[in-house]
């Protein structure tokens, strides 16, 4: 097998992640589309477009939302703490990109009041794939609550056709 090919290969191989269920607790998330698959030879700087919602679903008028944020922890590193993407809070009701390294790549929208907060990654690659959180916090009658729910985010690489030859 060539040089070129094992490289493929091995690309598809590092890419290709599994999906898994996320649970629908008084927050949501959502990404959309939940598997993305890459055209052959993609580099860091393209990608696809892929939507990423945490929303307080089932929490009632009566709770005032303190805080909702989007988390994630990459596949790369599996053990790593989360790292707040995108946050609103009662200091800062509207949405905020909070990943530097984002920025110019990537928009949100949504705020605290709306409940809900998206993450559009406009040029999202395989780096991006993992764990993603939505976390939301809530005060009713003085007593607080906190919500978590979270999916996976699967990118793979389509390696294009593949010819092998015998030696």
């Amino acid at each position: 097998m060539s040089p070129h090919i094992s490289h493929v290969l091995l690309t598809a191989l590092l890419c290709l992640l599994q999906t898994g269920n996320g649970q629908d607790d008084p927050t949501t998330i959502t990404v959309t589309p939940a598997t993305l698959t890459l055209m052959p030879n993609v580099s860091d700087s393209t990608g696809g477009q892929v939507t990423i919602s945490c929303r307080a679903s089932s929490v009632g008028d009566d709770e005032i939302m303190t805080a909702i944020n989007i988390e994630r922890v990459l596949h790369a590193s599996p053990n790593a703490d989360p790292v707040r993407v995108v946050a609103a809070s009662v200091v800062n009701t509207d949405a905020v990109l909070m990943l530097t390294s984002l920025q110019g790549s990537a928009t949100v929208t949504g705020s605290l009041n709306g409940k809900t907060i998206t993450l559009t990654l406009n040029r999202a690659n395989c780096g991006d794939a993992g764990m993603y959180i939505c976390n939301g916090g809530s005060v009713l009658d003085g007593g607080t609550k906190s919500y978590t729910s979270s999916r996976n985010l699967t990118i793979e690489v389509n390696p294009g056709p593949i010819t092998m030859t015998l030696l």
